[in-house]
């Protein structure tokens, strides 16, 4: 019997307790890295050269279909069980045109509100930072985003049923339209 209510109050406990994942994604030149905490994660480049007359078969990507976005955003905006996201992005970018550099500059901080809106949609922010450097002397792009991502179990199922609830309304107005037709 204790060793049942041990294991009860373990579970409730992972439940109901946010789990934070710490991830950091670093870009230099052309070597990219992902950092799990500080474990180091392996990432394979698939691309290989294709021969002439070779035929390429494409890949059936799911995209699942959402017809009522409103409702989904409105849904989601308004949601108050949303994962906790705080991040850092770092980027450090020059080109070998100084206007050029000004420019992309002015554009990453232009972006910084519309990345900070989107994200806000589907998690709690308590801390983003966006820092981007240009460097006008050499020509370098650097890219470093770390983040803390904390969710439960809890939260992640209430955001897969609310996602799944305007999933199956969107299906049902699409096969009544295609029968009425």
């Amino acid at each position: 019997m204790n060793v049942f209510i041990i294991i009860l109050i373990i579970l409730l406990t992972i439940i109901f307790i946010p789990i934070p994942l710490k991830l950091t994604l670093k870009f230099n030149k052309d070597e990219a890295s992902l950092y799990f905490y500080s474990k180091k994660i392996k990432i394979k480049d698939e691309s290989k050269p294709t021969k002439k007359g070779k035929i390429i078969k494409h890949k059936i990507i799911f995209r699942p279909k959402f017809l009522n976005t409103e409702n989904l955003y409105f849904t989601l905006k308004a949601n108050r069980h949303k994962p906790t996201l705080k991040l850092l992005i770092e980027l450090e970018f020059g080109f070998e045109d100084a206007a050029l550099t000004g420019l992309f500059y002015g554009l990453s901080s232009t972006i910084y509100p519309f990345l900070y809106q989107y994200l806000k949609l589907f998690f709690k922010i308590p801390r983003y930072t966006l820092e981007p450097t240009p460097n006008f002397e050499n020509n370098c792009f650097k890219l470093n985003i770390e983040s803390i991502f904390s969710l439960s179990i809890v939260k992640a199922i209430y955001i897969f049923y609310i996602l799944r609830k305007n999933y199956i309304i969107a299906e049902n107005l699409e096969s009544s339209n295609s029968t009425s037709i």
